[in-house]
């Protein structure tokens, strides 16, 4: 769902990565349909879980699908993509969660789950 109108990330993952580099991708690994953890699934597969799978996250309970960056699939169970949490790169290869880089803020309690 890349055009979903539920805030989902903080504003510096708000692009088509939704991370703040696209070499790393950082969601909260809870479905938001009933709280189930997927799976990593992300080799691409065109028969599983679904037709034509690029790969990402697949949920067993119920069946959502979510691409590599967290986006849901349209018509699965789940009604928002995986939420990114507040995080900052301390360097290159360095993830600080729960801290927004400097200069911006981003309230996690602002996220949509059922």
């Amino acid at each position: 769902d890349p055009t979903s109108r539920a805030l989902q990330q903080p504003p510096y993952a708000d692009n088509w990565h939704r991370s703040i580099v696209p070499d790393y991708g950082v969601v909260v690994g809870i479905c938001t349909h009933l709280g189930c953890v997927p799976a990593y699934a992300p080799a691409p597969d065109p028969a599983t879980p679904i037709a034509n799978w690029p790969g990402g996250y697949a949920c067993p309970c119920h069946g959502s699908k979510f691409d590599l960056a967290g986006r849901v699939f349209i018509g699965a169970p789940a009604p928002y993509n995986l939420p990114v949490p507040p995080y900052s790169m301390a360097g290159p290869t360095t993830i600080r969660l729960g801290q927004n880089p400097p200069g911006t803020s981003f309230d996690f309690a602002s996220i949509q789950q059922i």
